[in-house]
């Protein structure tokens, strides 16, 4: 993959991930060749399995021979090896070109466009991008009010009554209102 794959190993000096080896890495193909079958634990604690290269530090199952990003506990290539002797993948945030609108090259983390809580194992099947925290926030407070932000309601009615036609906001009024005379 060209473009989005950065190299986030340590600078001797600094110990820690540098923006230099994620812009020099930009310009290289990585051929994956140090990819490991890892554990990553999701935020609710979920445990899901894939490949990733530690050379570029990416999700690499799907070009790896498996069926997408993610890989199932019962895949059959994986069945002889002991799941507990899978090591976790620690970090999950790493030096990428944001893929929101600030398209820095900063920390960012790996984005669910379907959220997993809505979209539930399908959220694997719809497109993914690396975000910074700034445009991570911003995508979740415009599209998924209060999922992993702040709610905010004024501007969760602002964005409404700028997005929405007059009949959908009308027809939204009358659902919540039937609804709220129901549970009082």
């Amino acid at each position: 993959m060209f473009g989005d794959c950065y190299s986030v190993r340590d600078d001797a000096a600094m110990n820690s991930p540098t923006k230099l080896a994620a812009i020099l890495q930009e310009a290289f193909f990585c051929p994956h060749a140090d990819a490991l079958l890892m554990r990553v634990r999701s935020g609710n604690g979920a445990e899901r399995l894939t490949m990733w290269c530690r050379d570029c530090q990416h999700h690499v199952a799907d070009e790896k021979g498996f069926a997408g990003k993610w890989i199932a506990k019962a895949d059959p290539q994986i069945a002889h090896v002991p799941y507990d002797s899978i090591p976790f993948l620690e970090q999950d945030r790493f030096w990428r070109r944001c893929q929101g609108p600030c398209r820095q090259i900063t920390e960012c983390e790996y984005h669910h466009f379907a959220p997993r809580k809505y979209f539930a194992d399908e959220a694997d099947n719809w497109p993914t991008g690396w975000l910074c925290d700034s445009c991570h926030d911003r995508w979740h407070a415009l599209v998924t009010p209060a999922l992993c932000t702040k709610y905010d309601p004024a501007a969760h009615c602002r964005q409404l009554l700028e997005t929405l036609k007059r009949d959908q906001l009308h027809a939204l009024t009358r659902l919540l209102v039937d609804h709220f005379k129901k549970v009082a």
